[in-house]
């Protein structure tokens, strides 16, 4: 079986081009070694595994005793005498790729060709079609024959058909062919065959009833796996040694041999597991060691550098470098759980602060310098190392290691019950103590505890010192800087809170900033803002202990779900909008959850002492040893995932994709398809998107990684073309996605043409329906043309009668319902304007005249209500009334002012015609008869008082017409005390004053304005 490792390896370098992968690091223990292993709970037909090797599509294939399994890193699917009756017998005992890609399946009851989806059974020549051999090895030759070796003897595949070479009187458990020779190993000797005829090459005494089962060419030799050990077979001299060796592998049964593209030979005993370099044993591995996967009888390494291992009892197992290198128990560490690290200032040791004591770990061995008994608590949190002695925090106490022995400081009763988070000297050489109850400035003399502003107690982690000189502390409650020997919060204003618990703090080369928080990402203060970085941003993780920067500006960052790292150059771009995205990586993970991490116990404590780098190596602790990566090896796996479209679900069962479009009938409409992406390195890491194009052009991410598998229904007729791409556990992508392409026929009523008939029926349906509507329309249009003209007659009525309503409504609210006359509510809606146009005029001309505003009274109307009764007087205002109306002029309107008082506005007029006008009037009432009722009629006089409007004609606006009312309102009053039965109006002189106050004045004072010449009366009453 291991003999087709070499030809396997050498085929795949050439199909990658020679493609870089990162190996198995030679330099590293086996046990530091990543170990992943599948067994028959994760989908493997059965637990021993007799060969595994990888094809051209970089699927795995895994021979067991229950079938041949096909593995692309998270699925096994099973081909057995039960579901492929061409392979003959479900114990597969070897496999081989040959160098067309054909696989070929050695099996306890013959040999079964697979090539391209298509499994064929290998009939023997000259023999009954039922004939079977029990084959337990294949080879390929110089010319690409297939050679066998059964217990039947030595066969050759011909034109598809075994053909028997050599009989022989024992089974041939291993063949191998090199240049033009086929070796074949068997029980107590090697037969080598050369063009026709075959002799036997001599084994060592010891051996000469050792079966050989395993051979393989390496190093200019070929191996030989016996069992009774290793031995060696110089090709040139066709002579056999033994391995020497001081190891278990001396004289020890072999189950198998591979080699690694770095040089390793790996040999598999029931025993362990040997790596062999140079022709030395560098490495060993015992079963008690690896209780997880023991008795390796198949060894492979595939494309990406990952060394497969096969089991007697555990299934398959994949082994990679990893990233780390971990120191715990087995190099000497008394308890596995760190708190801290420090270099040691002397040579390239480092100081180790595990839970129960101080250690220093030397040469990848651990030695104790500080027992618990020794320490003021038995766990060392955080360290610092200083010339001459060694500074020790722990969960309640301060100590330090002067000389090799643990010397108390002094004060230390102070920090006897505090937990000492951090230790730091700064460049003025002061010590800084960070603890759970604050920070403290420490001396010999004295021990000063650093107050906050608002004198709270605040739990400290880191202590660091800026460039600057100034001291920055990280805290529960947001980060703070000492400050006139205080502890004041900074960043509050531009960016931070006082909910940050900050567990770490570096500073930069150009002066930025950047913190950790417990849970909260990282804040970097840049340009003099802080910025906050989260997972919504592209961190793996927002939880957070330390940060440190490597020689390449790459930010490391640790946290108690793993380790990451991010390009700093990367965060500053994104955080000036020069890039939308950064490749933040995480390298660990404590659960191997997070995409391209790999499971490992990393890493513990916030605050100093909980991380360094030094010559390219990171030291951290981690609750199982001291954990180490070398930033220079650490390579991510350069090589995208080989994608695969596996099969094509319609029609109630999956079929094989071997045409380049696939045609479904119209009844097929909901599919499935499988796909795959063949990358081993980290399976669960593999991602996907995919699109259906014809449907859903858009790349979608596929939810579940491990389902591998879309559904579609329902869907509709069509070209349609499936695309799959995938990444690695590197986020490499593929340049081109795999694709499918499938149609789906359309009923008849789905097709073209049936669309192209229902659109012209459509057609020919709306044309009609158009004319017969037009024609509908038109006489709609006559008949309620018709209604519209009796409609509109009959509104033009309805509007006419609505009209003269209101024009009577109007005028009943503007008129006196006893009198006939205007009321006041008609006065207050008409004079306004008719005020305005006379003001106009009035500016304009100057010569029209004034308005005259007249107020008529019913002289001793009150004895005739008494005497004759309300409807005689009624009566006499009806009359009354009419007698003003015959006498004033068109355009003039009189209005009952109250009771027998009527107010009269002239429209303007020469001021001496008034007094002919008012004169009429007064006349007219003299004059006429008044009747009480049938019988009787009785005389009745009025006394009159007017006035002009302006008063004022040298200033319009002195007065106002009410004001002019009040005026004509007074005469009135000068008439009824000087007799009655006659008018009087108000005038003034040139020497009247030009304002208001003249009403008051004519009230009060009247007689001294007539006097004075200051006011002019005009009467019909003699004086």
């Amino acid at each position: 079986m291991p003999k087709q490792f070499l030809i396997g390896f050498l085929t795949l370098l050439i199909l990658l081009l020679c493609q870089a992968t990162a190996a198995l690091d030679p330099t590293k223990r086996f046990d530091q070694y990543v170990i992943d292993t599948w067994s028959i709970e994760q989908g493997l037909p059965q637990i021993t595994v007799s060969a595994i090797l990888q094809d051209r599509d970089h699927y795995l294939w895994v021979a067991t005793q229950a079938g041949l399994a096909r593995f692309d890193g998270v699925q096994f699917r099973t081909y057995s005498a039960d579901n492929t009756p061409a392979i003959r017998g479900n114990f597969i005992q070897d496999l081989l790729l040959d160098r067309q890609g054909q696989l070929w399946i050695a099996t306890y009851k013959g040999l079964t060709r697979k090539s391209g989806e298509t499994f064929f059974a290998v009939d023997i020549a000259n023999a009954e079609k039922s004939a079977q051999i029990n084959i337990n090895a294949l080879s390929e030759g110089q010319s690409g024959e297939i050679w066998v070796a059964a217990n039947e003897g030595i066969y050759v595949v011909k034109e598809h058909k075994l053909h028997l070479v050599q009989s022989t009187d024992q089974p041939n458990h291993d063949i191998l062919t090199f240049e033009n020779k086929v070796y074949v190993g068997t029980v107590g000797k090697l037969w080598l065959y050369e063009g026709s005829s075959l002799n036997e090459i001599e084994l060592p005494d010891y051996y000469q009833q050792a079966t050989i089962n395993e051979s393989i060419y390496y190093q200019d030799k070929i191996w030989l796996g016996t069992n009774k050990g290793l031995l060696i077979l110089d090709p040139k001299t066709q002579k056999i040694v033994e391995f020497k060796t001081q190891s278990k592998l001396f004289h020890y049964p072999v189950d198998a041999l591979g080699a690694d593209s770095e040089g390793n030979l790996w040999v598999g005993t029931i025993s362990g597991f040997y790596r062999i370099h140079g022709m030395q044993v560098t490495d060993f591995t015992t079963e008690k060691q690896n209780q997880d996967f023991k008795q390796v009888q198949a060894i492979f390494e595939d494309h990406e550098g990952n060394l497969w291992l096969g089991s007697y009892t555990d299934g398959i197992a994949r082994v990679w470098s990893g990233r780390t290198l971990r120191f715990s128990a087995d190099a000497g560490l008394q308890d596995p759980l760190v708190w801290s690290v420090a270099p040691s200032l002397s040579g390239d040791a480092v100081w180790v602060g595990t839970n129960r004591g101080l250690a220093l770990l030397q040469d990848g061995k651990f030695s104790t310098w500080a027992t618990p008994n020794q320490l003021p608590h038995p766990t060392v949190y955080t360290l610092l190392p200083e010339n001459n002695q060694l500074w020790i925090g722990t969960r309640k106490g301060l100590t330090r290691l002067v000389n090799g022995e643990i010397n108390t400081p002094a004060h230390n009763e102070i920090f006897s019950s505090l937990q000492i988070n951090s230790i730091f000297r700064d460049q003025q050489k002061q010590l800084w103590v960070g603890t759970s109850d604050g920070l403290y400035q420490y001396s010999e003399q004295e021990v000063t505890k650093i107050p906050t502003n608002s004198q709270q107690n605040i739990l400290v982690r880191p202590v660091t010192q800026l460039r600057d000189g100034r001291i920055w502390v990280g805290t529960q409650k947001g980060l703070f800087e000492v400050s006139n020997e205080r502890l004041s919060p900074i960043g509050l204003e531009n960016g931070l809170n006082d909910t940050l618990d900050v567990t770490a703090i570096l500073e930069l080369y150009n002066g930025d900033i950047i913190i950790a928080t417990l849970s909260q990402g990282l804040f970097i203060k840049h340009n003099g803002l802080w910025h906050q970085l989260t997972e919504r941003d592209g961190l793996p993780v927002n939880e957070s202990f330390t940060l440190v920067k490597d020689q390449n500006e790459v930010l490391w960052v640790s946290g108690f779900k793993g380790l990451y790292q991010v390009p700093i150059e990367q965060l500053i771009e994104y955080l000036e909008k020069r890039r939308t995205s950064f490749s933040a990586y995480m390298l660990l993970s404590e659960s191997g959850g997070i995409i391209g991490s790999q499971k490992s116990f990393c890493c513990n404590g916030a605050g100093n002492a909980k991380g360094f780098f030094k010559e390219g190596l990171l030291w951290y602790p981690s609750r199982d040893g001291v954990v180490l990566l070398d930033t220079r090896q650490i390579q991510l796996n350069p090589i995208p995932p080989q994608l695969k479209i596996e099969r094509f679900f319609f029609d109630g069962t999956w079929h094989s994709i071997s045409q380049d479009r696939v045609q479904l009938q119209q009844d097929q409409r909901d599919i499935a398809i499988d796909f795959t992406a063949l990358s081993f390195r980290d399976p669960k890491s593999v991602q996907f998107q995919y699109r259906l194009i014809g449907y859903q052009d858009g790349w979608k991410m596929l939810d579940s990684k491990s389902q591998r598998r879309v559904n579609y229904t329902n869907l509709p007729p069509g070209n349609y073309t499936f695309a799959v791409k995938a990444s690695n556990n590197a986020g490499v992508w593929n340049s081109e996605p795999a694709e499918f392409q499938f149609s789906i026929k359309p009923y008849y009523y789905e097709s073209l043409w049936f669309y192209i008939v229902c659109i012209i029926i459509a057609g020919m349906l709306v044309s009609l329906w158009h004319k017969l509507r037009l024609r509908a329309l038109k006489e709609k249009k006559i008949e309620l043309e018709e209604k519209i003209k009796q409609h509109t007659a009959q509104l033009e009525v309805s509007n006419q009668k609505l009209q003269e309503a209101v024009s009577a409504l109007k005028e009943a609210s503007h008129t006196d319902q006893l009198s006939g006359l205007r009321n006041r509510r008609y006065l207050n809606s008409q004079l306004p304007s008719d005020l305005s146009h006379f003001e106009r005029e009035f500016e304009r001309l100057k010569t029209t005249g004034p308005m005259i505003f007249m107020l008529a009274d019913i002289d001793h109307f009150k004895q005739i209500n008494d005497q004759y009764g309300h409807n005689a007087g009624d009566n006499i205002i009806k009359v009354f009334s009419d007698e003003i109306r015959k006498n004033i002029r068109e355009g003039d309107y009189a209005v009952r002012w109250g009771g027998e008082e009527f107010l009269v506005v002239f429209r303007p007029m020469p001021s001496a015609k008034s007094c002919e006008l008012v004169e009429r009037i007064r006349h007219a009432i003299e004059c006429q008869s008044f009747a009480i009722d049938e019988k009787t009629s009785i005389k009745v006089t009025c006394s009159i008082g007017f006035s002009a409007y302006p008063f004022f004609e040298q200033e319009a606006h002195a007065l106002t017409w009410e004001q002019t009312v009040e005026l004509a309102d007074h005469a009135l009053y000068f008439v009824k005390q000087n007799g009655r039965n006659g008018w009087a109006c108000f005038q003034p002189t040139e020497k009247t004053q030009v304002n208001s106050t003249i009403i008051s004045q004519i009230k009060e004072n009247l007689g001294q304005l007539v006097a004075n010449e200051q006011i002019q009366i005009k009467t019909s009453i003699p004086s």
